[in-house]
């Protein structure tokens, strides 16, 4: 689990920087999760506030978590954003996210 943990941290923190947008509809919460991944994201049995936590410091936002969101989630995905990682983390388990200006929070349905 440990290893899982590991390998988990060291994709997430070899990310790429945000993708340019307007400053209008730019908050730092919205361009973190704009934000592209460089290589597959994994998390294999890992505790879901673990993986949200880790999520957030390697791509630079607050992330707030409801009490009630637990468990294990395990995911891969190949392309994509941190926004369709959070995507993929919160709808099969019953949890969403909102965004607002600074700040990701996480609750259940």
């Amino acid at each position: 689990m440990k290893f899982g943990f590991l390998l988990l941290f060291a994709l997430v923190a070899t990310a790429a920087s945000a993708q340019p947008q307007s400053a209008s509809d730019s908050s730092p919460a919205t361009t973190a999760l704009a934000q592209r991944l460089t290589k597959p994201y994994r998390a294999g049995g890992e505790n879901i506030r673990t993986v949200l936590t880790s999520l957030a410091r390697s791509y630079k936002f607050t992330v707030v978590i409801a009490p009630d969101v637990k468990g294990e989630v395990q995911l891969e995905i190949n392309d994509g954003t941190v926004r369709d990682v959070l995507n993929a983390l919160t709808e099969p388990n019953g949890y969403f996210y909102e965004e607002s200006e600074n700040f990701v929070s996480v609750k259940k349905l």
